[in-house]
């Protein structure tokens, strides 16, 4: 095992809290099932149980039950601006794209700059950017603090 792939893991155990009814009652379907699928390796088998109450949950499932990796590091947004003559040009297949990637971000296209600005989920921004080379690589994205 690869020195990065022992250190992915240490940070995936040491940072995880166990999901509380509390937590489980507030989740989206996505999120119960980002927590589901870390006591259940098969996600037909995790599927079943996303829908259910915290306290119809099996207490093996409860025992194994954690917040995602992905809501301890992966769920921060970041502020974007995306720019360049195809934003322009193409703007609905522009945000057509960061759409998919992103379903949760926030963007808009403000017609006055030719810009879009908003908030993308930080651990996407690699799939952001690979997807928009795919449209023109004179698409420019800055993070901004």
């Amino acid at each position: 095992m690869s020195h990065f792939k022992l250190f992915e893991q240490f940070i995936e155990e040491s940072n995880r809290k166990r999901i509380t009814a509390k937590q489980w009652d507030k989740m989206d379907d996505d999120t119960r099932m980002d927590s589901l699928l870390g006591a259940i390796k098969d996600p037909d088998d995790a599927e079943q149980w996303v829908q259910s109450e915290y306290v119809d949950l099996p207490s093996w499932l409860t025992a194994n039950l954690f917040e995602s990796i992905y809501d301890v590091i992966g769920r921060k947004q970041i502020k974007v601006v995306i720019e360049g003559d195809p934003v322009k040009k193409d703007t609905e297949k522009v945000l057509k794209v960061l759409s998919k990637a992103d379903p949760d971000n926030t963007l808009n296209f403000y017609e006055a700059t030719g810009k879009i600005v908003g908030l993308i989920t930080k651990i996407k921004m690699d799939n952001i950017k690979r997807d928009l080379r795919g449209i023109s690589n004179d698409i420019v994205i800055k993070e901004k603090k």
